[in-house]
């Protein structure tokens, strides 16, 4: 060999046992610098997971006391005048309230209950009766429009939509008898007086 082949050696082999392990030495450096470097730029940022899950909550929250403001009615006594007084001494409303329960129909107003009529009667004789007693009620409250009906639940969709008939026209009329009804439910567990 002339010293010419020395300065050319063949690429891929290595000449030596030390030539070797200092390309393993290499890889093996450039090999952790790459696995530091992509764990060194990761990092867990929960800022904007965090102000994602404070809108959410707010809208949550907020969304459920609207529900829940919606399913009950809370006597709310508002301090009046003396002259707001005299006024509701001379025309009070009527307030008409019809409850459709599992066992009964009660027809109450501003003064109490009225007359729980029994639904173990036939269905044709309960409408007839509550029919006859709302008519008595608007004959006394011709001005009167609005009725409220409240309903327990478990009731079946049919029975409320016929005692909605009954409330909103005469008996066998196309008259009005109180045509403006607000629909509620019964509370669990609330005494119906």
């Amino acid at each position: 060999m002339s010293s010419g082949d020395d300065a050319f050696p063949v690429v891929g082999f290595p000449d030596t046992e030390d030539d070797a392990s200092s390309r393993r030495s290499r890889r093996r450096t450039r090999r952790d610098q790459r696995r530091s470097a992509m764990h060194r730029g990761t990092q867990l940022n929960i800022v904007s997971l965090i102000d994602v899950f404070a809108v959410l909550v707010f809208f949550l929250l907020s969304g459920a006391s609207i529900t829940a403001g919606r399913y009950q009615q809370l006597p709310v006594a508002m301090p009046a005048t003396a002259q707001a007084q005299n006024t509701e001494l001379e025309s009070e409303p009527l307030l008409l309230s019809v409850t459709l329960l599992e066992d009964s129909v009660v027809v109450a107003d501003h003064s109490g209950e009225l007359a729980r009529l029994p639904r173990t009667v036939e269905q044709s004789d309960l409408h007839r009766s509550l029919s006859d007693m709302l008519a008595g009620i608007k004959a006394a409250n011709p001005d009167e429009s609005h009725a409220t009906l409240r309903v327990a639940s478990g009731i079946a969709y049919a029975d409320i939509v016929s005692v909605m008939d009954i409330i909103s026209r005469f008996p066998g009329e196309t008259k009005a008898m109180f045509p403006d009804i607000s629909l509620g439910d019964v509370l669990a567990g609330e005494v119906i007086r």
